[in-house]
């Protein structure tokens, strides 16, 4: 991830184009911002170009992130994106231009919000780093899929001990043999692999520190759960809720359906549709 320092007042560009990319440049300097650029990766025709824009002694940062198609009907899941960049490292509302691919827009987000307010509560429990990759790696999996299927996970942060005392192995676990270097979330080159386990059924244990200790995992509940329950709330959200509710431990979610959210406490505390 790139570095950003506090108090500099950062100018966020998504372009699709070079002309927007170079205009948008250009003004936020002259207005005093530090243009911070996000990229998806698969615009290599943008990320060349940035060399040339440097060369003529254009200041700005970069940060390449997946973002798929921006429409008007997807331009959440820029938001949600933003949200885990920006969380810890800048106080004051943040500034966005975005180039879709049939719109351009500016958006201002609000640190104060209730959203980011949950969110660094999530933050202060588990640490910047961890969320924020897990919100990158789930944010991914419901642009891109695995191998073409949606796919739905969920994740549980923190307080291993109490967690699989709540949980039960129901399949055998698929990340007994992987080294534990390649189970740190947190490391972006561990993603391609760890993905291919988003497939199979159960939840994943996640340490304080990013290392996934199991896989395959199934909550216990402390009572009878009825069909109505798991047709309104379904039962990721639910076992993300029970989990939380007893062990003081984070959940992170993703629905087949492209919604992500986070549960603390028992409680649904954020959902977004990313697609």
């Amino acid at each position: 991830m790139v570095g950003m320092q506090q108090g500099i007042a950062y100018k966020v560009i998504i372009p699709q184009s070079k002309e927007f990319l170079r205009d948008e440049i250009e003004r936020s300097l002259k207005e005093g911002f530090s243009p911070l650029i996000i990229i998806d990766p698969k615009k290599e025709p943008l990320i060349e170009y940035l060399e040339v824009l440097r060369s003529e002694g254009l200041y700005f940062t970069t940060l390449l992130l997946k973002l798929g198609r921006i429409s008007l009907l997807n331009i959440e899941k820029i938001k949600l994106a933003l949200f885990a960049l920006f969380l810890k490292q800048l106080e004051g509302d943040i500034e966005v231009v975005v180039e879709g691919d049939d719109f351009k827009a500016e958006i201002v987000l609000n640190p104060e919000s209730s959203v980011i307010q949950r969110f660094r509560e999530i933050i202060g429990h588990i640490g910047y780093e961890l969320t924020y990759n897990i919100l990158r790696i789930l944010t991914e999996v419901a642009i891109e899929g695995i191998e073409g299927f949606r796919v739905g996970t969920l994740i549980i942060v923190g307080n291993p001990e109490e967690v699989l005392k709540n949980t039960i192995q129901i399949i055998p676990d698929p990340f007994v043999s992987i080294p534990k270097e390649k189970r740190n979330i947190k490391k972006e080159e561990n993603w391609r692999g760890i993905k291919e386990f988003f497939k199979l059924d159960g939840a994943i244990l996640v340490d304080p520190d990013g290392y996934i200790i199991s896989g395959g995992l199934y909550v216990k509940v402390d009572k009878p759960i009825s069909t109505k329950q798991i047709r309104v709330l379904g039962g990721r959200r639910l076992a993300a809720m029970m989990i939380t509710k007893y062990t003081g431990s984070i959940a992170f979610g993703l629905s087949t359906s492209g919604q992500i959210f986070v549960c603390k406490n028992g409680e649904i505390v954020f959902e977004q549709n990313i697609i």
